[in-house]
């Protein structure tokens, strides 16, 4: 649930940071300060993708058995892909993913994904669900 819902602050760091330095490039009508400043922001969206993803991703690959070394090579993806294009076509997969795996469990989903109450109430009636009855001892006369 925390792997899912982590990647949704991920995307919005780097895009935030993203849309800031091309506005910073175009204020500075591409100086040379606006060029360093640009890259500056643009490595720091990238590097804070990277630091709130990478947990996310390991989170998600644990509840889908990966092997220790897929939430890395995910994460190392999502940096180049990013370089290339825009990343929010690999955050909709990797939640994707996720959200099937949530739906193995019997949560529904709705036209914005899953909702985090729906998981949490899902949850406690697995667990309850899972922990044995508790017996009354009986006394015989």
């Amino acid at each position: 649930m925390e792997g899912y819902y982590g990647l949704n602050w991920a995307f919005l760091a780097y895009f935030g940071l993203a849309i800031s330095s091309f506005i910073v490039l175009v204020a500075t009508q591409a100086s040379l300060t606006g060029i360093v400043l640009f890259i500056l922001l643009f490595v720091s969206g990238l590097a804070a993708m990277v630091l709130i993803a990478h947990p996310c991703h390991k989170k998600i690959g644990f509840g889908l058995n990966w092997r220790e070394s897929t939430p890395l090579l995910v994460t190392i993806g999502l940096v180049i892909g990013s370089l290339v294009v825009s990343p929010i076509i690999a955050f909709i997969i990797i939640q994707l993913i996720a959200m099937a795996e949530i739906k193995n469990y019997g949560v529904k989903s709705g036209l914005f994904g899953v909702r985090k109450k729906d998981i949490v109430a899902r949850i406690a009636e697995l667990r309850q669900q899972s922990q044995p009855a508790q017996s009354v001892p009986r006394f015989q006369a």
